[in-house]
């Protein structure tokens, strides 16, 4: 494997998507990088030093060895934008199994809306920012996702509430506040807040169902 990252030149300077491929129980570890040499040498490190982040990939790495691993690039992207980029990512993780990736609820519902706005021609901004939505220490509050009708200007913005943010009251109440207001700041534009963690009450399929269903209501 490290071989192959010393004199694998095509892949330098290249963005896209790749994978991690354990040859002996053929699980995947599916990732996306701007610059696929540099992420794979930071992977390399962090493998060889037992640090890697994917506790099940360290642990494998180290019961079979470097030989056992096989780096491989799904799909080259040097040609569009980084919202593309994670949606084709999200897309190569629901397509392979078995995966060391966990995707979270978050992650489900997330590539969920983006591939249902694809098809529906509406653009999207993943981890979406506005410059005219701030937090108190001047920081861009992220949505999980913009959704765009080019056609009418109309937008809306999804935030799912994890149970870290939860933890943090203050925290969370500030950020609603300013973002309640934000809303208020332009008409056009609608918020769909989530607690998407809340499996016993909703499943991905009920809060995706949901959502879509405003977002027509909205654009409509």
């Amino acid at each position: 494997m490290a071989k192959l990252l010393k004199n694998n030149e095509e892949i330098k300077d290249k963005s896209g998507i790749y994978s991690i491929r354990n040859t002996e129980n053929k699980r995947l570890y599916v990732g996306r990088a701007k610059n696929i040499h540099r992420r794979w040498q930071s992977h390399i490190r962090e493998l060889e030093n037992d640090k890697h982040r994917n506790t099940e990939l360290q642990g494998d790495f180290n019961k079979y060895g470097t030989d056992a691993f096989q780096f491989d690039v799904l799909e080259f992207t040097d040609n569009i934008n980084y919202m593309e980029l994670v949606h084709i990512e999200f897309s190569k993780m629901w397509e392979s199994e078995p995966l060391y990736n966990v995707p979270s609820a978050k992650d489900e519902i997330t590539y969920s809306l983006a591939t249902w706005a694809k098809s529906n021609d509406y653009t999207f901004e993943i981890d979406g920012t506005d410059a005219d939505c701030l937090s108190a220490k001047g920081n861009p509050l992220r949505w999980n996702i913009i959704i765009q009708d080019a056609w009418n200007d109309k937008k809306i913005y999804v935030s799912l509430i994890s149970p870290k943010a939860r933890e943090n009251e203050e925290y969370l109440t500030e950020n609603k506040r300013i973002r309640s207001e934000f809303m208020k700041r332009h008409s056009n534009y609608k918020q769909i807040s989530m607690d998407y963690f809340y499996e016993d009450c909703f499943s991905v399929e009920d809060v995706v169902s949901f959502i879509i269903e405003q977002i027509k209501n909205w654009f409509n």
